[in-house]
Order: C-alpha cells, then structure tokens, then sequence
C-alpha cells in the first residue's frame, strides 16, 4: 500500500486492527500498528498510543480522531469503534480507556 501510495481508509482501518486483536502477543500488534504509522500517524498512532497504554498525549489526540468518526455515516463509525475496542479488549487495555 505504501508502495503504491494508497491512503487506508477505515474499512482498511478495522480490518487491520481485527488482524491486531488477532496476533499472538501484543509485541506482533505492536510492532504491525507502529509499522502502520507511516500511513496514517493520527489514525494509527492514536490505535498504538492506546494499546501501548500511553498516557501523554494521546487521549487528546484520540478525542480528536473521534471527533471525526462521528462525523461519518453510522455503520462506518460503527465498524471503527468496535474494531478499536476489540483489539484494545484483547490485550487488555479497556481498563485503561475507563479510568479517564
């Protein structure tokens, strides 16, 4: 995709962050999402920032990636919050997002 310079989009989005939640170990989603950046570093640094359970930064720049999720059709934002909270219940980073 980089290659070829395509954007992902959020259906590309959920579908890489469905193949996060499952990776064997939370190195391997990680290392995938981190690698993701170069797309896109607002959309996947907020998905690596939560997963990595980074507390500087991130929630302001998530507030705002959510801001424009709301902005799209309902099956669309959807598809990206439930694709979110998977990966991130997988590794166990769900507690962190309820304790803000």
């Amino acid at each position: 995709m980089h290659e070829l310079e395509i954007k992902p989009n959020v259906v590309t989005f959920s579908a890489i962050l469905n193949a996060c939640s499952r990776c064997n170990s939370f190195e391997e989603a990680s290392v995938l999402l981190e690698e993701l950046r170069l797309f896109d570093n607002q959309v996947y640094g907020v998905a690596h920032g939560l997963l990595m359970g980074y507390r500087e930064n991130v929630w302001e720049q998530a507030q705002s990636l959510f801001d424009e999720v709301k902005l799209m059709d309902s099956s669309t934002a959807s598809a990206f919050y439930n694709a979110l909270t998977d990966m991130l219940w997988h590794f166990g980073q769900v507690s962190l997002s309820h304790s803000y």
